[in-house]
């Protein structure tokens, strides 16, 4: 009877059509680095114009195309803002700056990025960026909208504050139990 059950089990989740999301294929990393694990099978060295020994985003679309990445804090070509700032990016897949994707507000540190789709719209992506030392705290987040500028894309509003607070270093995302929405998760710093 138990082998019945399993059996059975095993038949009625193998008749659901799977669609398989290959958003993570692509990234980027270090000086220039990224790997493309579109073919997992055999994942191959790329190129990002992405500088930095920090944070690092990248998303592809789901059939794991590269869409956009970003970073922070950019180095040459890209220069750090008044003071020595320097402030995160949004490149294009033609490994361009995109239009408006400069001057993110965030720090020099590690996991202050993340992109996450609008639900039910393929072509806006909301950019969550923590900045972790004075004078860039808080949590932020930007809209990019792929359909502009010929599906390169463009950083629609930047920058919209959601709290002032100075965070640890990191912010992270778990996806809902309801498959389409997004927790994100941030840590204030205590002194």
């Amino acid at each position: 009877m138990t082998r019945r059950i399993i059996l059975l089990f095993i038949f009625f989740v193998s008749s659901f059509n799977s669609n398989a999301q290959f958003t993570d294929r692509y990234w980027t990393f270090g000086d220039s680095a990224a790997i493309n694990f579109k073919n997992i099978n055999n994942p191959m060295p790329s190129m990002s114009i992405l500088r930095s020994r920090g944070t690092c985003a990248s998303i592809c679309d789901s059939s794991g195309n590269l869409l956009f990445y970003g970073g922070s804090p950019q180095c040459p070509p890209y220069p750090s803002g008044a003071g020595g700032i320097r402030f995160g990016f949004l490149s294009n897949n033609n490994h361009q700056l995109m239009d408006n994707g400069d001057k993110l507000a965030t720090g020099g540190w590690y996991n202050e990025m993340l992109i996450v789709p609008k639900p039910n719209d393929k072509n806006v992506f909301y950019v969550f960026t923590a900045g972790v030392v004075p004078p860039v705290t808080g949590l932020n987040y930007s809209i990019v909208d792929l359909s502009q500028n010929s599906g390169l894309g463009k950083v629609m509003q930047k920058n919209i504050s959601l709290s002032t607070d100075t965070l640890t270093d990191g912010i992270t995302m778990t996806r809902h139990g309801n498959g389409r929405d997004w927790w994100l998760i941030t840590k204030n710093w205590s002194y």
